[in-house]
């Protein structure tokens, strides 16, 4: 399938990098969060500030920063709003930052003490406005970005199809005359479209979901991980948990498509053999023995479809309440850090709404790995057709 769809890679590419800025975008309206909340923290007619978090303080006092953010904390119109922040520099030692998460935490230090002095002659409200406006561009941009993802990534799946099922059909036209006396007409009706139909809604519609649930949750956990580093470690901890269910389930499933789509077959080839001889059927009057023939394929089929739901709604049930426990967790542990002043509550809120964002897309794993098990059983059955060997070949240079 892979193949089929690299004949469209322009579109693929591109429709990939429009779906990476739609969770970029995302985001960096989910940052927004933070001053929102930090404004809301302020209160009253004092100036707008970003609160620090201990290891911002920690790695700010080891670098020549450590003037600027004294100079703030003492400068500050209201004596109890640094009081944390003060406690912080006080108790805190200087950690050198060499590693990357002391010089992103430097950064973040950096940019706050700046933006900080800079603010402290505006209102809450008017920075609040000005955050809530300079939100609103961005999502204008995640909106046509992810608009175009639709369209390439679509139109990559859907063309991909339709090349596997004009060469299906070639492939029968070519195929000798004795694979037609074996096989039933409806069974290779039944590849053309059944199967062609369950490759379409996969390579259309949720190869375009994975990829944006892909960069979802990689940009998110990096959001994560500035927010703290532990919780990043937890999550991962507990994914395993979360995929359990999921590879449990697909197994299943995909067994269950493959019987699915064979009894699908020979529904319609014995639909197919009823009609076009109905009149045989008539003149010997065989009309109970195919209708017991037709409720047999009929039940089979109904067991199938019956197996596939149940376990494609226990799949998606069993991640959800996995998730669910280490969100409590999760959860839990963000509560504590900000007891022990690690986490501002803009950091908290921002690290709770990250959170959910990345938990439809973990749900969502359950079901798109169902509906690839059935896309590969599909396939597995349209590609055993079109490898099937002629009885006859054409000999080289032949006039």
């Amino acid at each position: 399938i892979l193949g089929y769809a690299a004949r469209n890679k322009w579109r693929f590419r591109l429709g990939a990098r429009l779906s990476l800025f739609v969770s970029v975008f995302n985001a960096m309206s989910l940052t927004a969060l933070k001053p929102i909340f930090d404004v809301i923290e302020t209160g009253g007619n004092k100036p707008f500030q970003l609160h620090f978090d201990r290891d911002e303080i920690e790695f700010a006092k080891s670098g020549p920063l450590k003037g600027d953010l004294e100079r703030l904390l003492s400068k500050h119109p209201a004596p109890d709003f640094y009081e944390k922040e003060r406690g912080y520099f006080a108790e805190a030692q200087a950690m050198p930052a060499k590693d990357i998460r002391g010089k992103i935490k430097y950064f973040l230090a950096e940019k706050k003490t700046h933006l900080n002095l800079f603010f402290l002659f505006f209102h809450a409200l008017k920075v609040l406005v000005f955050v809530a406006f300079l939100v609103l561009p961005i999502y204008l941009l995640k909106l046509l970005c992810d608009l175009g993802t639709v369209f390439f990534m679509s139109s990559t799946g859907l063309r991909a199809v339709n090349n596997i099922r004009d060469d299906l059909y070639r492939k029968l036209l070519d195929l000798p005359m004795s694979f037609f006396v074996k096989e039933k007409t409806g069974v290779m009706m039944s590849r053309i479209i059944n199967d062609a139909n369950l490759l379409s809604d996969s390579a259309s519609d949720y190869l375009r979901v994975s990829i944006n649930n892909f960069f979802i949750i990689t940009t998110h956990l990096v959001l994560l991980s500035l927010i703290s580093f532990k919780l990043l470690i937890i999550t991962i901890i507990g994914v395993p948990l979360v995929l359990w269910p999921v590879n449990h389930y697909a197994r299943k499933i995909k067994d269950i498509t493959q019987r699915e789509q064979t009894s699908l077959a020979d529904l319609t080839g014995h639909m197919q053999e009823v009609i076009s001889g109905i009149r045989i059927i008539r003149a010997f009057g065989m009309e109970k023995f195919e209708h017991a023939q037709f409720s047999h394929i009929n039940d089979s089929l109904f067991r199938q479809i019956f197996k596939f739901r149940m376990n494609n709604a226990l799949s998606p049930a069993l991640v959800e309440f996995t998730t669910s426990l280490m969100i409590i967790g999760l959860i839990v542990y963000g509560a504590a850090r900000i007891i022990d002043g690690e986490f501002t509550s803009g950091s908290f809120f921002l690290f709770l709404f990250t959170l959910m964002v990345i938990i439809s897309p973990i749900k969502q794993i359950a079901s798109w790995y169902n509906m690839v098990q059935r896309a590969t059983a599909a396939g597995e059955r349209i590609f055993a057709l079109i490898d099937t060997p002629n009885d006859v070949s054409e000999a080289a240079h032949a006039k």
